[in-house]
């Protein structure tokens, strides 16, 4: 039983290395100026074409509408081939003063012979940020947002409060030097606690650019 489980775990590994398909980005920025926001899908795989299915999340999984269609929501993408993924905002009550974020969901299924039940089929889902920036917000200041940010010791621990219009989404934190899990991101206008003893000497901070690439590390010191 347990060669079982083993074997179907490496399968499952094998065929997302081999499956090829890819976005071109881990996050997807629309700015409120343009009619809409593309990335691309890659399909690799020199076997088969895949069925790709998208749509747009609320960040916090709450069934609220969210202001966002996807066209098209289903389609194919042949073998060897490369798609784009439209997103087009049709609501008009996000703020204009700070950046709203979603999830872009991508789930991409291998077609299969139609008499071939020999095959695992597996799902391959890719979930990214999708970051509404509102038309008169500048990119150059959110891949500074960082470098705004404030600290300070609170009788919880550490605060980071961010006074920008942009998410600062954090790629690594360490206190001390010691690693923190998933520090997370900070919205805009907004502060995050991280609780510590009282007697830390250094926070050290990298977050995720526009690009997907990280910044250069930002030093506090007690």
């Amino acid at each position: 039983m347990f060669r079982i489980i083993i074997s179907f775990i490496l399968a499952i590994f094998v065929f997302q290395a081999q499956a090829g398909i890819t976005l071109g980005g881990t996050r997807l920025i629309y700015n409120g100026s343009q009619k809409e926001a593309t990335i691309s899908i890659t399909n690799s795989d020199t076997e088969r074409p895949y069925l790709v299915q998208s749509w747009v999340d609320n960040i916090d999984n709450s069934q609220n509408k969210v202001p966002f269609v996807i066209t098209p929501p289903l389609f194919k993408v042949s073998k060897e081939s490369e798609h784009q993924i439209r997103v087009s905002y049709i609501g008009n009550h996000l703020p204009a003063d700070r950046e709203s974020i979603f999830l872009l969901n991508v789930n991409a299924i291998p077609a299969v012979e139609k008499n071939d039940n020999s095959k695992m089929i597996i799902t391959i889902k890719n979930i990214i940020k999708l970051i509404y920036r509102p038309t008169g917000l500048s990119d150059n200041e959110a891949n500074n947002a960082i470098n705004r940010l404030e600290i300070s010791r609170n009788t919880n621990g550490i605060q980071l409060t961010n006074p920008t219009a942009y998410y600062v989404n954090l790629n690594e934190m360490k206190i001390d030097g010691k690693l923190i899990d998933k520090p997370g991101f900070i919205p805009p206008f907004s502060d995050k606690v991280f609780p510590t003893k009282s007697s830390i000497k250094s926070v050290t901070l990298t977050a995720i650019n526009d690009y997907g690439g990280t910044t250069e590390e930002r030093l506090f010191s007690f």
